[in-house]
């Protein structure tokens, strides 16, 4: 499950990590925050070679910036054969307009499973951005979008059938 468009909040150009990175380095973050395989976490599965060829930056130059950017906390990684990318900062650069609890759920039932270490920093990232946003963590309900009034043309959508939600915690991670 990605995303179709990303929405970057313009006081990045002000953030001080990123007025440090170098013009590739900056265009590496970018490409990370809108390629085609970024989901509604911010994670990406790529490998090197991919992202070498879609932004035309030399493989080995993307993996020493991916270390680099890893060792100065602006991304977590698994190096596995998934190659899973985070961007940490996801939810702050893109005003966290679309991350949810209801997203983890949603991208596991796609089979979308991230490695243990990487779900963990995802699901404390999450955590951060709802304290951020005043959104209570593990309190849901209290925390729907007001309800619009209704056309009187409009039909009724059908009810999401619940998941059973045993073994998991409240964010949807399995325990």
């Amino acid at each position: 499950m990605t995303m179709e468009f990303t929405q970057i909040r313009k006081s990045l150009w002000n953030e001080s990590w990123f007025t440090k990175l170098s013009s590739q380095k900056k265009a590496l973050v970018f490409y990370l925050l809108t390629n085609l395989s970024v989901n509604y976490l911010g994670c990406s599965r790529l490998h090197p070679e991919m992202i070498a060829s879609e932004i035309r930056i030399k493989s080995d130059k993307i993996k020493t910036y991916l270390k680099e950017l890893e060792a100065q906390g602006i991304i977590a990684r698994s190096e596995d054969k998934e190659w899973w990318i985070f961007v940490r900062k996801f939810f702050q650069i893109t005003g966290g307009n679309v991350a949810s609890r209801r997203t983890v759920k949603q991208l596991e039932k796609n089979g979308v499973v991230l490695p243990d270490g990487l779900r963990e920093i995802v699901k404390e990232e999450l955590i951060e951005s709802f304290k951020k946003r005043d959104i209570e963590v593990g309190d849901e309900e209290d925390h729907k979008e007001p309800e619009e009034e209704e056309d009187e043309h409009e039909y009724d959508e059908p009810e999401e059938e619940e998941e059973d939600d045993e073994g998991k915690d409240e964010f949807g991670f399995p325990r």
